[in-house]
């Protein structure tokens, strides 16, 4: 830098909280810390054009080009920590506060000096661990140009700082809403408890669950929790506080059924989950068949409360899929039941339930997208032939879509079926996105929207919107999983292992976290870490064959060339067995340095419509194989050139 040059600058500063005292008490983890910090912060900073001014023991100084620059890194930041943060032993955690100010910086050296400096460094302590205090020139530069919000924390007098500053914190999406600040518009639909006779009536009250969320998510305004969170407070003793400040809801609707012979009873309330008061509660004493008027009543009141005003569109869109045949909807119910459990053994008896339901009623809209959804996860999960899945999956959409052509679900396997099966994911992404128009509380939609706009390369829309579904779908499993990967995807590998951290901790039994973990591990050159994510995959999932497969993977990048061939052996003459992917035997082939083989299965894959080809374009193993012709050929056919 030239000496004493003046210039215009924003100016971070942080600190990690508690460092002095962890150096004094355990030097080593101190030191463990700092090197974590640094290997997680440093590549953050120069995504976002920040130059690291110094370090100072535990503090970083940097300078940004710009307060929008400075802001967003400082964000990414705290949102990495967090994550890592959920995912390892609390005195491992790295607790940081950030300050950030723009004004004049003079440059002697390398250093830099002034005001702007002083105040950045005054007004990091004032935030608290974990979060993110700015000035107010600082606020007013972004404020309409990011899209959280600025609290004010008032005017401040700083230490050596002669006039007052008025000092801003960024409101974090993890932070705990404080009492009464829980968004009333955002609802839970709590599991409604059978309290029928029968013991094996509880399928109807799982699914009468599930179709209120289906219909409230209809309404304009609000935002509806998932069914895949919501069924995680089944039979749990939380208060209406506690699982809204779990879920980040501010109403909760709860209630029970009694189902006996052609007559049904419910009971629902709607209840404020910042008081814990109730807002109303109503019986519904009816037959069977108006079990569908019941919900739209339902709905029709939480609209009011919520002072929504339920449009004649909304009205008709939530008979939307629906059955005038009792025994077709009793049926539909129990495929939904099994569709929930998603073992391959699960949804075969949903299919069963579901061809029941249709032949009951040869116009059940929802029964044909129940179908098209079974055999959408047979094939895109390899529980069966592509081949074979995704043909059958498109016909029952086309069929469920001359029913209905607004059943949301049925759009979305429509734009499933698109990308994997017909190789058109710009077609895809049009449908995926009428499904959110339809219903913006679709959390699956969202999810599936974010593996297509991943596979074109436009990585940060794929995080926005398995953001926003993870946001409607907290405890989803695959979500969770989905969000690691696109971190994976991103080369954001620390955020991306803290995500299955929180994933594992959530739970430890998810059989597919593990290949994820071991293709992360594998990237980064930690080869027993992924040679022992695969074995827990074993363990878990019971497929010989495909252990086999990830472990040659993990040979293959590890340079073990032998074992992995020897393994590769076993797997390719045996590989229709378990429904593998011909493409991950080609990818082995490729880090063996075997071109020719892997484009021949490669190949293989495309014809057998195998989905893992999609992710070629951005799959970080396959980083030198894009100057090969090929591979742009085959981008080109599968419809991501």
């Amino acid at each position: 830098m030239t000496e004493n040059v003046r210039r215009l600058a924003a100016i971070m500063f942080t600190d990690m909280v508690g460092y002095s005292a962890l150096a004094q008490t355990n030097e080593s983890l101190a030191m463990e810390a700092l090197s974590k910090q640094n290997d997680i912060l440093r590549p953050l900073f120069r995504r976002f054009r920040g130059t690291e001014v110094k370090t100072i023991g535990d503090s970083f100084l940097v300078e940004f080009e710009s307060a929008l620059e400075a802001v967003k890194c400082g964000f990414e930041v705290q949102s990495a920590l967090h994550d890592y943060n959920a995912g390892v032993a609390r005195e491992r955690r790295l607790p940081l506060r950030i300050g950030i100010h723009l004004g004049d910086v003079i440059h002697e050296g390398s250093d830099i000096f002034g005001d702007a400096v002083n105040i950045a460094s005054r007004i990091e302590p004032l935030a608290e661990s974990g979060g993110i205090c700015v000035s107010s020139q600082v606020r007013d530069q972004v404020s309409n140009k990011f899209d959280r919000r600025f609290v004010s924390l008032g005017e401040k007098l700083l230490k050596n700082i002669s006039a007052p500053i008025t000092v801003y914190r960024l409101e974090m999406p993890w932070e705990n809403a404080p009492a009464g600040d829980l968004d009333r518009r955002r609802v839970a639909v709590l599991p409604f408890v059978s309290i029928s006779p029968d013991p094996n009536d509880e399928y109807f009250a799982d699914g009468l669950t599930e179709e209120l969320i289906g219909r409230l998510s209809l309404l304009k305004g609000v935002e509806v929790i998932a069914r895949t969170s919501v069924m995680s407070f089944k039979k749990q003793e939380k208060t209406a506080s506690q699982i809204g400040r779990d879920l980040r809801v501010g109403t909760l609707l709860e209630g029970s059924v009694r189902k006996a012979g052609n007559r049904i009873r419910v009971t629902a309330q709607l209840i404020d989950a910042n008081s814990e008061g109730h807002l109303w509660m109503e019986n519904y004493d009816r037959n069977l068949e108006d079990v569908f008027a019941v919900q739209t009543e339902v709905a029709e009141r939480v609209a009011s409360s919520l002072e929504l005003k339920l449009t004649p569109e909304s009205k008709k869109l939530m008979r939307q899929g629906s059955t005038g045949s009792p025994e077709a909807h009793a049926l539909y119910l129990k495929g939904r039941y099994y569709w929930n459990v998603r073992s391959k053994e699960a949804i075969d008896k949903a299919i069963e339930y579901f061809e029941l339901a249709v032949e009951q009623d040869p116009d059940f809209a929802a029964g044909y997208s129940g179908l098209a959804m079974c055999h959408l996860v047979l094939g895109r999960n390899q529980l069966g032939d592509p081949g074979v899945e995704f043909p059958k999956a498109k016909e029952y959409t086309k069929r469920a879509l001359e029913i209905d052509p607004d059943l949301a679900e049925a759009r979305a396997c429509l734009a499933n079926n698109m990308h994997y099966y017909d190789f058109d994911p710009k077609g895809a992404e049009k449908e995926f996105r009428k499904a959110i128009d339809m219903n913006p509380s679709y959390a699956t939609a969202h999810q599936w929207l974010a593996h297509c706009l991943a596979q074109q390369g436009r990585l940060d829309e794929c995080l926005a919107e398995i953001s926003k579904a993870k946001e409607l779908d907290p405890l989803s499993r695959i979500i969770n999983l989905n969000l690691g990967d696109a971190l994976y995807y991103l080369r954001r590998y620390e955020e991306s292992l803290a995500q299955f951290g929180k994933l594992k901790e959530m739970d430890p039994s998810f059989a597919f976290l593990y290949p994820s973990m071991g293709s992360l591990y594998g990237i980064q050159g930690r080869y027993d870490d992924a040679l022992e994510a695969v074995e827990r995959y074993g363990e878990i999932s019971k497929r010989p064959l495909e252990t086999k497969l990830l472990t040659a993977n993990v040979y293959a990048m590890k340079g073990d060339s032998d074992d992995a061939r020897r393994l590769l052996a076993d797997v390719e003459p045996n590989y229709e067995n378990e429904a593998l992917s011909p493409f991950k035997i080609g990818v082995v082939h490729y880090l063996l340095g075997e071109t020719d083989k892997c484009y021949e299965w490669i190949e293989t894959a495309y014809e057998r419509r195998d989905p893992n080809i999609m992710t070629m374009k951005i799959d970080p193993e396959l980083s030198r194989l894009r100057d090969d012709p090929r591979f742009r050929a085959m981008l080109e056919r599968i419809g991501l050139a």
